[in-house]
C-alpha cells in the first residue's frame, strides 16, 4: 500500500492486528514446555517409591522429555515451513493428548520415560509454532510485543508449575498432573481448531526439505 501524504511504501502486513483469542491460544501454546517439565518434579520421590526405582530413573524421564522437545523444535518448524502451521499444530497437539494419557497410564517407569519423549516432541509444536504464527501475522512494535508476552509466560510458568503441581499431587497423586496437562493439550487442539486460520499462505511456502533447513543452519 501506499500513504498519499509522502509517497512512501507501507508494508500493509505490519498493521494486521491480532485477536485476543488468538493471543490467549499463542501463550497457551508457550506454556505448555515449562508446565510439562515442571508440574511434575515435587512427585519425584513419590514416583520412585511407586515404580520401585532409583530417583536416576525418574530423572531419566525428564531428560528424555526435553531430548524430544529439542528434536521436535528441529523437525516440526521445517515441516510447518512446507505444509503450514494449522495442520503441523492439530496433528501436534492431539498426538500429545494422546502421549500425555499414556504417561498417566504409564505401568512402569520405562514406558512412562518412553512416552515422556513422545510428549516432549509433540509438544514442540507449540513452542516452535507459536513464535512462527507471530512472524507470520504480525511486524515491528506489534510482533515485539507479542514476543515479549511469550518471554514473560515461560518466565513466569516454570514458577507456578511446581506449586499447581503440588496442589494437583496432593490432591490425586502424580498420575493427576498428567491428567491435568492431557486437558491443556485438549484445551489447546480445540483453541487452534476455533481460533487459529492459517497464517503462513501455500505461496510463500518453502519446497527445500532437510537439505534447505541444514544450508539455512549453516548459514545461521
Amino acid at each position: 500500500s501506499v500513504d498519499t501524504r509522502s509517497g512512501d511504501t507501507v508494508d500493509s502486513t505490519a498493521a494486521r492486528p491480532v485477536a485476543s483469542g488468538v493471543i490467549a491460544m499463542l501463550a497457551l501454546l508457550a506454556a505448555v514446555a515449562p508446565l510439562s517439565i515442571d508440574m511434575y518434579l515435587p512427585a519425584f520421590p513419590r514416583m520412585a517409591e511407586e515404580f520401585g526405582v532409583s530417583a536416576t530413573a525418574i530423572q531419566l524421564t525428564l531428560t528424555t522429555f526435553l531430548v524430544g522437545l529439542a528434536i521436535g523444535n528441529l523437525v516440526i518448524g521445517p515441516l510447518s515451513d512446507r505444509f503450514g502451521r494449522r495442520p503441523l499444530l492439530l496433528v501436534g497437539t492431539f498426538v500429545s493428548i494422546i502421549a500425555t494419557i499414556l504417561c498417566a497410564w504409564s505401568p512402569t517407569v520405562e514406558w512412562l520415560t518412553v512416552f515422556r519423549f513422545f510428549q516432549g516432541f509433540t509438544g514442540a509444536a507449540g513452542v516452535v509454532l507459536s513464535r512462527a504464527v507471530i512472524s507470520d501475522r504480525a511486524r515491528g512494535a506489534a510482533a515485539a510485543r507479542l514476543f515479549s508476552l511469550l518471554v514473560l509466560v515461560n518466565g513466569v510458568a516454570p514458577v507456578i508449575a511446581p506449586l499447581l503441581g503440588g496442589a494437583v499431587i496432593g490432591l490425586t497423586g502424580w498420575r493427576g498432573v498428567f491428567w491435568a496437562l492431557a486437558g491443556v493439550s485438549v484445551l489447546m487442539f480445540v483453541g487452534v481448531l476455533a481460533l487459529l486460520p492459517e497464517s503462513h499462505p501455500a505461496e510463500l511456502r518453502s519446497t527445500g526439505g532437510l537439505s534447505a533447513m541444514i544450508a539455512d543452519a549453516r548459514e545461521v
